[in-house]
């Protein structure tokens, strides 16, 4: 799809990102980007224009538009509250069916970024040894034996990787964590030169 509107003439690059609330502050994640690139820091009133919006209780997408930009914001996720942001650079003044065209496909994108690329924090290597154990059906006793560390520290670590990928509690962690670390596990494994069916499915369709 964004290949397409590239074909169209429509626009340049596409950004996405993620931003979620952790405690009283805010912090912004690179999530998904076509084509691949560098990742310039978003303009930081599109980042407080999206988390007002989000916080005042009002309908998503908040979509704005300028001269050769588009801003669109969804709010994925209320509690923890996440955002997603998109950012498009245009190639020329849109007409105003182009955008209504752009806003449909970016609530589909949505959809499909949610399903297909879901999104993943860096963690550090203790949380990220943690996820792994998880996702190999370690329980919470046993992983805090492991790192030789007491079970209250690994329930606290748990739960602030719930809030980093924006779910309310455990299981959905593990949900996410099975089609994140999991599907990158199943990629290490592939011979060389093999390719996934969703890397095939995502140069093909998005």
């Amino acid at each position: 799809m964004a290949q397409h509107w590239r074909d169209l003439g429509w626009l340049r690059q596409i950004k996405t990102y993620r931003i979620h609330r952790q405690s009283k502050s805010w912090q912004t994640h690179c999530w998904w980007r076509y084509p691949a690139g560098r990742w310039p820091t978003p303009p930081r009133e599109l980042i407080v224009r999206a988390q007002r919006e989000a916080t005042g209780n009002t309908p998503t997408p908040h979509t704005v538009m300028t001269s050769l930009e588009i801003a669109s914001s969804f709010v994925c996720n209320d509690t923890p509250m996440q955002i997603i942001l998109f950012h498009l650079d245009t190639q020329r003044i849109l007409t105003a069916v182009e955008m209504q065209k752009i806003q449909a496909g970016l609530t589909f994108l949505h959809s499909r970024l949610e399903i297909e690329y879901p999104f993943h924090p860096e963690l550090n290597p203790t949380d990220l040894r943690i996820a792994q154990l998880l996702v190999n059906g370690i329980g919470q006793s046993q992983i805090a034996l492991q790192l030789g560390q007491s079970e209250s520290t690994i329930r606290s670590r748990i739960a602030a990787l719930c809030r980093r990928h924006g779910v309310p509690n455990r299981r959905m962690l593990l949900a996410r964590l099975l089609r994140t670390i999991g599907s990158k596990k199943q990629i290490a494994t592939l011979p060389f030169g093999a390719t996934s069916d969703w890397s095939e499915q995502h140069a093909s369709q998005i």
